[in-house]
């Protein structure tokens, strides 16, 4: 019981230290945008501070409360979170929502002005909140989530442990590359010269055609840049983000009540790091960012579907001893969040003409579409096997008290 307590109280003081941390961040960068003139960036700054100071503060106040709960009444059972029954027509109206919200950010006279008014911003919470929101009452529709602070907890862990780690690994990979990079670059001084050209400044009256075409004809020489680009952003980054999102279910391991219950907690985990990173990108006034907000209003299902089949498939293995599903599931993960990242590489590189015009412009928006659907007929696949293997009890476990 100690130990279980020493647990509880590592959460709550982690999440004491996440909700302070968040809510000053948050509300320095509201209170910036607001009193300062900083044109685009004004915008940004008040978006993301909205995002940070609200939705996360409010998630870590939960779990600090239920966590001090638990602590100061030891002997009371821990009430369920819910069996999360979701009625058709809040799903039905919030699809409305998102769509006109879209429809109109497509709109000329909203493409042209993106960089301030609150109308935007109200935009931007329907286009980009709401998704994160739909998509997890999606995945979590007639499931149960356990205790209420593992709901809290998984939602908490996705806003700080997972991303913290997951960028840890991120960098340290990323310097890797740089290093391998930077060695195979020794072979050709001249793609060495003209970035520190463009670095300098020596380029800067060339038009973006001009600049692309040089960068393109010198990189046909160096193929292998490409290729660790592409190794980088299609392996590494989805690998590492895939097996930490879910950061609470590998905590809970085999405490955990069921598969269907490592299902929903990583949904919820990977709920919260797709609202962070859409926080962080979307309020951001790029002159396309109508195609950005279009794609990160997709992300969601990406992120929520491939935390909640590695929360899957870490329950069966921590569970039932079953690795192989554990593989294929966390594979499918990784497949998904790989072909996503290439069709953003791919875009770039188009401009380079170093891949084909059909992965940029529209013909990115189609295949972000194709990946989006796929996405969303398979986390409804998924939930309804698991509420059908729930309701016959086939892979049921004797109920679980809370321990972490």
């Amino acid at each position: 019981m100690k130990s279980r307590d020493g647990l509880v109280l590592t959460f709550v003081l982690w999440n004491l230290l996440a909700f302070f941390g968040f809510l000053t961040a948050g509300g320095w960068m509201v209170w910036n945008g607001v009193t300062h003139e900083l044109g685009a960036r004004q915008f940004h700054q008040i978006f993301t501070g909205l995002s940070l100071a609200a939705v996360p503060a409010a998630i870590f106040g939960m779990g600090i409360f239920y966590g001090v709960r638990r602590i100061s009444r030891p002997h009371v059972p821990e009430p369920c979170a819910f069996s999360w029954r979701v009625p058709n027509w809040m799903l039905i109206a919030l699809v409305a929502v998102i769509l006109a919200a879209l429809a109109v950010i497509w709109l000329p006279w909203s493409v042209r002005a993106p960089s301030n008014g609150w109308f935007n911003f109200l935009l931007l919470v329907c286009a980009i909140w709401l998704p994160v929101l739909m998509t997890l009452l999606l995945a979590l529709r007639g499931l149960d989530t356990g205790s209420r602070l593992r709901l809290w907890g998984a939602l908490g862990f996705g806003f700080t442990l997972a991303p913290l780690l997951a960028l840890l690994l991120e960098a340290l990979a990323e310097i890797f590359l740089i290093i391998v990079l930077g060695l195979y670059l020794l072979q050709y001084p001249d793609i060495a010269v003209l970035f520190k050209a463009i670095l300098n400044g020596v380029y800067s009256s060339a038009s973006d055609e001009v600049l692309f075409s040089l960068i393109a004809d010198h990189l046909q020489a160096a193929p292998m840049l490409v290729w660790g680009a592409v190794l980088y952003t299609a392996v590494a980054i989805a690998f590492i983000e895939e097996m930490f999102k879910p950061m609470l279910v590998w905590i809970l391991g085999r405490r955990l009540d069921s598969p269907a219950q490592g299902f929903a907690l990583g949904a919820l985990s990977g709920a919260a790091f797709a609202f962070l990173e859409n926080a962080s990108v979307s309020g951001v006034a790029y002159t396309n960012w109508h195609y950005i907000v279009t794609a990160r209003a997709m992300t969601p299902a990406i992120h929520i579907f491939g935390a909640a089949l590695t929360g899957w498939g870490i329950a069966l293995w921590r569970k039932n001893g079953d690795w192989k599903r554990f593989l294929g599931l966390f594979g499918a993960a990784v497949l998904l969040h790989s072909l996503w990242d290439i069709v953003s590489l791919c875009s770039g590189l188009a401009d380079l003409k170093m891949c084909s015009a059909y992965l940029s412009g529209n013909w990115e928006m189609l295949w972000y579409g194709i990946l989006f659907v796929a996405a969303l007929l398979g986390l409804l696949w998924a939930n309804k096997s698991l509420r059908a293997a729930v309701s016959a009890r086939d892979d049921i476990m004797p109920s679980a008290e809370f321990s972490a």
